[in-house]
């Protein structure tokens, strides 16, 4: 419910809780609700390489009826899938990593989603990094980031992270 409060009111969010108390399963849930209302846009996750097949498990574990896809594999592979996204040809939930998105973001352009999803959000906390401006990049309705890592005391990791959810809320960094 409270994600679903955020999305309407135009807002991005953090989960923000210890590892496994159902971060994954909370966002899930909120996809469900997205793809139930008949959502036409494909929602997107992005997540450190070791947690794609997770998020493909848990998918078929809690919302089969969710037509989700791996963005994996060579080069020639992801393309291929890529560019079956918003097709009738493709899922609506997409699963990717940080490093393949970062190689592959030129593929995404022109593309919209109605939800991107930042897992282990930490990865962005370096407005600098090639990751950071790739997630930057891309087209999205609603935006949330998960994390089970605090944010190291430092004010602009957590304006990274906001600048991804909420674009220009915050101002600029040096402002």
């Amino acid at each position: 419910r409270w994600l679903s409060t955020l999305s309407q009111a135009g807002l991005g969010g953090i989960l923000a809780d210890e590892m496994g108390l159902g971060k994954t399963v909370q966002m899930l849930a909120f996809l469900q609700g997205q793809y139930r209302e008949s959502v036409s846009e494909p929602a997107l996750v992005i997540c450190p390489a070791s947690l794609v097949y997770n998020w493909i498990e848990e998918c078929s574990r809690f919302t089969p009826d969710i037509p989700a896809v791996v963005l994996a594999g060579n080069l020639s592979q992801r393309k291929k899938e890529i560019r079956k996204i918003g097709t009738e040809r493709g899922g609506w939930l997409y699963i990717t990593s940080y490093d393949l998105l970062k190689r592959d973001i030129a593929f995404y352009e022109g593309m919209t989603f109605s939800t991107i999803v930042l897992d282990e959000a930490q990865f962005i906390k370096n407005r600098k990094t090639a990751v950071s401006k790739a997630v930057r990049v891309l087209k999205g309705s609603h935006r949330f980031a998960l994390t089970g890592t605090p944010v190291e005391n430092r004010l602009s990791e957590l304006w990274s992270i906001f600048d991804f959810l909420m674009p220009g809320y915050l101002g600029s960094i040096t402002s």
